[in-house]
């Protein structure tokens, strides 16, 4: 429960209440910071801008994610 609390649920919040370019571009952006895929996706699925990917990357830095 700890763990839940501490880091999923703000990560969530974070996820969900940051960005508009949806919940599957978050989670994708998430694959692109931990190096397990790129950030092209088809069109018309949208992503991350890099703006948005910095806010995500010091998101999960201060919480000691990455």
């Amino acid at each position: 429960m700890a763990v839940i609390e501490s880091y999923d649920m703000p990560l969530f919040r974070f996820l969900y209440s940051t960005y508009c370019a949806g919940g599957d571009a978050r989670h994708h952006g998430l694959l692109e910071l931990f190096g397990i895929c790129s950030r092209w996706r088809r069109n018309p699925l949208p992503y991350l801008t890099n703006s948005d990917t910095e806010k995500l990357k010091t998101f999960l830095a201060e919480k000691l994610l990455i």
